[in-house]
């Protein structure tokens, strides 16, 4: 089954920098405070494989980038070709090179075909060191899934303990949640000063 992969460690970073950019306090906007990683923005994934027949595979990106087809026989003939293709592999002992890189996001990748696909057995590399096992997912499978974009499940929470402190009301929900916060009056509407944060 593919996967998409992405330079091991960047998901978390980026999904990280989403959540704590995206912090409010005291009715503004109140980004992180500290220092954050970033996310590698220019990468390469490889695989090499022993085809005996021809194999018919796609590579599917967010970002922009090309497939590299290395022969690794004798010769070490070299082929280059444009993402979201179909790719016909040479057949013998080949390494498949995938270049991506993503400015605005997160560079990942989704090979699809019978032998050739991405899973935990590619690596990557962002240039610098040695390479290193690609990260992956169990949720992100699918050419129509995007990495960047995690789906929330959903569910209505009441609060479980509810306490009148200093002349307001406070609402535990018991956790750390990521909430639209619901409020209805069985009267009528009053002015209200709404706090949230942690506690």
């Amino acid at each position: 089954m593919s996967k998409w992969i992405w330079y091991h460690g960047d998901f978390e970073i980026y999904h990280a920098m989403k959540q704590n950019f995206d912090r409010e306090e005291r009715g503004m906007t109140w980004p992180a405070y500290w220092y954050t990683s970033n996310w590698n923005h220019n990468v390469y994934f490889k695989r090499d494989y022993e085809v005996t027949h021809k194999q018919t595979f796609i590579v599917h990106a967010k970002g922009k980038g090309y497939v590299k087809i290395t022969n690794l026989g004798s010769d070490e003939h070299e082929s280059k070709f444009p993402l979201d293709t179909k790719i016909e592999s040479p057949i013998g002992h080949i390494r498949i090179q995938v270049f991506v890189s993503n400015m605005q996001g997160l560079p990942t990748v989704l090979v699809e075909g019978n032998q050739i696909f991405s899973d935990e057995e590619w690596v990557a590399s962002n240039f610098l060191g040695s390479d290193v096992s690609v990260g992956t997912s169990k949720y992100f499978t699918h050419a129509n899934q995007n990495p960047m974009k995690f789906e929330y499940s959903q569910r209505r929470l009441m609060a479980s303990k509810i306490e009148i402190i200093d002349g307001g009301t406070l609402y535990d929900f018991g956790h750390d949640i990521t909430a639209q916060t619901l409020f209805k009056f069985n009267n009528n509407f009053q002015q209200i000063t709404l706090s949230y944060g942690e506690s």
